[in-house]
Formats: C-alpha cells, sequence, structure tokens
C-alpha cells in the first residue's frame, strides 16, 4: 500500500505539468554527473515562537545585540548568533559554541536550528562525525516540516547514511520537499528518475524534473540538463545547448560544471577547440576543489610541455 501510494503521489505530481512534446529516450552515454549531497541549510520554514529582537535586519546586528537576544531566549538570535561561530563572521569561529546556540534553538522546536545540527553532525564539522545523530536532526526537522531537512534526510535514505538504505522512502522525502518548492528535491527527483532510485528509470521525467530545479535556480540541475542534452538522454543529442546550460551552472559557482566547459573545450565538442580556454577553466574548477578538473590541468600542462 505505502509503495502503491507513494507512486499515485509521483503520478500525479509528474502529470501536472508534463511536456506533450518530450522526445523518445536516447541512448545513454559513457558517463555522468555525480549525485548532489546534502547542502546547507536555505531559507528555514519554520517560524520562530519568539520574536527577534527589533533591528531592519537580524543580520545586521551587532554580535553584543546578538548574544543578547540568544540569551533571553529570542529564538532567531540564538540561530543566527551559531552560525556566526559556525562562519567565523564578526567572532572567531568556534563550533562548540555553534551547536551549543543550535541546540538551544532546537529546544525550542526551531527546526531550521535542527537541520543545521544535522549538517554539522553529518559533516564533522567540530564534533565527532555521526550519520545516525545527523539523520535523527533532518527527522526532527522533517517532521516539523522543514523542507531543506525533509531533502537532507531523503539524501540519508539514497545513501544508508545513520539509516538503512530505502530509496523509496528518500523519494517519499524528496516529494514533500519540492512540494514546499525545494530546488534541490526537484533535483534529486530527476536523478532518481534518470538512475532508477526508488523508481523504474526514465530519462523523459528525469529531464522535466532536472527543468523544474532549474528554473528554480538549482546549479547541479543546470548541470545535469546538460548532461541530458550532452549524452542524448530523451533529448537529441546537442552538444551546444549542453555548453550553453554546463556555462549557466558555472556561473552560479559549480565546480563541475566548470570542468565540464574545460573539456568542451578541450575536446572541441559544440565549440571551436581552445586549449587555452580549456586550461583556464580547469583551473578555475580546480582552485574550488574538483579532483577530476585538476587531474586534466595537469595532464593538459603535461601535454603542452611534451609538444615543446
Amino acid at each position: 500500500m505505502r509503495a502503491k501510494a507513494m507512486l499515485f503521489a509521483l503520478a500525479l505530481l509528474s502529470a501536472a505539468a508534463w511536456p506533450e512534446d518530450a522526445s523518445p529516450a536516447g541512448e545513454p552515454g559513457p558517463e555522468g554527473d555525480s549525485a548532489p549531497a546534502a547542502t546547507a541549510a536555505a531559507t528555514p520554514a519554520a517560524q520562530a515562537h519568539r520574536t527577534t529582537p527589533k533591528a531592519t535586519d537580524v543580520n545586521e546586528l551587532t554580535i553584543e545585540a546578538l548574544l543578547a537576544g540568544a540569551q533571553e531566549g529570542h529564538v532567531e538570535a540564538q540561530r543566527r548568533l551559531a552560525e556566526r561561530y559556525c562562519d567565523g563572521d564578526g567572532v572567531p569561529q568556534d563550533y562548540a559554541k555553534a551547536v551549543e546556540w543550535y541546540r538551544r534553538a532546537a529546544d525550542q522546536d526551531d527546526a531550521a536550528s535542527m537541520d543545521e545540527l544535522g549538517l554539522i553532525y553529518q559533516q564533522g564539522r567540530g564534533v565527532k562525525q555521526s550519520h545516525p545523530q545527523a539523520a535523527g536532526w533532518f527527522r526532527k526537522a522533517a517532521e516539523l516540516g522543514d523542507a531543506n531537512a525533509q531533502n537532507n534526510l531523503g539524501w540519508c535514505y539514497r545513501n544508508g547514511w545513520g539509516v538503512r538504505q530505502d530509496d523509496l522512502t528518500a523519494m517519499e522525502l524528496f516529494l514533500k520537499a519540492q512540494a514546499q518548492g525545494h530546488a534541490g528535491a526537484m533535483n534529486n527527483i530527476g536523478w532518481s528518475f534518470r538512475e532508477g532510485f526508488g523508481v523504474k528509470q526514465n530519462h523523459q521525467k528525469a529531464l522535466f524534473w532536472f527543468k523544474k530545479a532549474a528554473a528554480a535556480g538549482d546549479a547541479r540541475a543546470m548541470a545535469n540538463v546538460g548532461s541530458m542534452y550532452r549524452f542524448g538522454w530523451s533529448v537529441k543529442q546537442d552538444y551546444a545547448e549542453a555548453l550553453s546550460w554546463y556555462r549557466k551552472s558555472a556561473e552560479l559557482g559549480l565546480p563541475s560544471a566548470q570542468f565540464n566547459i574545460g573539456r568542451f573545450y578541450e575536446q572541441g565538442w559544440g565549440v571551436e577547440k581552445d586549449l587555452a580556454e580549456a586550461e583556464r577553466w580547469y583551473a578555475k574548477a580546480a582552485k574550488a576543489g574538483d579532483t577530476e578538473a585538476a587531474e586534466a590541468l595537469e595532464k593538459l600542462k603535461a601535454s603542452w610541455n611534451d609538444g615543446k
């Protein structure tokens, strides 16, 4: 019954705005972009129980004002103070203090703080990494309706992090998050359709969800749309169109998209071959931490030296 209910809900969501002129599925290519990891929380979905100390913008409050408000029990002040300690913004970076203030806010049922605690334990920032604790915090926030936490808990189920691996539960959580407009969850639904996780593999539906997430501003989704055109998955293969989507994603700072642009310039796919431009994009992606780009950059430089 659970599986039928989830699939029925998915069918309703997919049919709501299904493109009538979608192309038949193409042959899969040799590779695809890696799946997105859980990302930091964006705008919190939960409402604080107490009012924030008066200010034009709580982010503009001084550390002293935030501390005073946090000590008085203002939930948003507690969360913002924790964020400052996490980022080292106006104070020395201190994850222990960040956890302390996130916990105080979480004790007042602040879902955004619960989600942040989940991310801290998932990544092991200032605490011992613990996927079970991370999943536990995500679950608490998700039960309060927080879309970020629903998406993050879904990713825990997708990977078996702190919970038993369950693609069906992952998809249910992605669906709940996307219903609140969460672009990352839309992208994860598309990725699930592309790979056949929790649903029957369907590249046409994958493209639909990737484009929906891209329209909502998700950089990974833009890159995934690019890959669909690159490999001709449910559309006619089109390197120029793929490159345009990678550029949109790269402009938002996604390293893997920057790396792919470098490959296109190195190989001359959909653009005139330009090794100098390839080097520039590889270097940009490598600087952002993309290991594939770093390797490609070294190989490109080595080939230039060998040709001298």
